[in-house]
This record gives structure tokens, sequence and C-alpha cells, in this order.
């Protein structure tokens, strides 16, 4: 990882002033590591020698973050960088991940970080495919467990049914139903 990265998610959120104060301690970090730094809007631009980094920050409500997580699609960045709050309870960390990943299908490599400091940073599209899978080793296959036997259908033996008050038909051990259906039992369409 990029050490832009690991700086960026060190921060701590600052006391005031929470969105020019917190994106001058970002573009404090990115001068100190080289990087040039051009500010966008909502955010910052890191260019750097090998990479580019996009960062932008937001703490709106839905529309402003579907608008930023659009505007940050559209850079031509390597690694786009989203900061948000848990606190902000308009989508979460989660929601935004899950969008990313399942819903815009997004290739490049995205970080999502959390200014309070109560969730750890979300990862995107960071694993290598030539790099080794980090984390304990795979095990060895387990072998499978040999399936039972098939027998004909007309050796199994049915379940036994009793007619209960009401319900109709259900097998002998079952728990009686405490609600009672009204109406016709139909069939579902296909």
């Amino acid at each position: 990882m990029l050490p832009l990265l690991e700086k960026l998610i060190a921060i701590k959120k600052p006391a005031t002033g929470l969105p020019k104060s917190l994106l001058d301690k970002y573009e404090g970090v990115g001068t100190a590591l080289a990087f040039r730094v051009e500010p966008i809007e909502k955010g910052l631009l890191f260019i750097g020698k090998t990479a580019t980094v996009a960062l932008k920050v937001e703490f709106g409500n839905r529309w402003e973050f579907f608008n930023t997580i659009t505007a940050l699609r559209e850079t031509d960045a390597d690694i786009k960088v989203l900061v948000t709050s848990s606190n902000s309870k308009a989508m979460q960390m989660e929601t935004i991940y899950t969008v990313l990943k399942k819903k815009l299908e997004e290739k490049n490599r995205w970080v999502l970080i959390d200014i309070e400091g109560k969730k750890k940073p979300m990862f995107l599209n960071f694993r290598e495919k030539s790099a080794p899978a980090r984390g304990r080793p795979k095990a060895a296959p387990k072998p499978q467990p040999k399936a039972p036997p098939k027998t004909s259908r007309s050796s199994q033996q049915e379940p036994e049914l009793k007619k209960t008050k009401n319900y109709g038909m259900q097998p002998a051990n079952a728990k009686p139903r405490r609600k009672k259906i009204y109406g016709k039992r139909r069939k579902n369409k296909n």
C-alpha cells in the first residue's frame, strides 16, 4: 500500500472547521510525501511519480453522496479515496462499499475512510492477482463424505400425516399451528 494512504488513514478528526481543516491536513501530508496537490471540488488530487490519488470528503445527504461517487468515478486517478463520517446517517460505509462493488461493478481501487475512527477503513479491489492472499494459509481440502446409497422412492417411508382441526393434513411430529388459516389453499402460479 502507498505510504500516502497509510498517512491519510492515520489522520484524526479536527475539533473545528471540519471540511476545510481536514482538507488542509490532507494537503500537508501530500506535500510532505512529495506529491503535487491540486484542489478539486470537495477534495484533493494527489499526483505522484507512480500513482495518482483522488480524495473527496462527504458528509451530506444521499444525493450528495451519489454525486461525489460519480465525480470520483470520472477522475482518472489510480486510487479513489472517499472520507465520510460514521455519524452521518445519510449513507453508511457498508452501503457505499456495496454500491461500488455490486451495483457499479467498479474495477478501480477505492478506499473508504471513517473520520470518526469508529470503523476500519474499507478497501475495494486492492488484491493483486499475482500477489498471494494474506492471512492464514489454505488448508488441504477435506474429503467429501460419501453420500448414502440412493433408494427407490417407493422404499422410502412416507411421514405419517394426521388431520388437524382447521389446518388440513400435517406430519404427526409437527408442532400444532396456533394461527387459523382462512380461505382456500391455492397453487402457486408458474
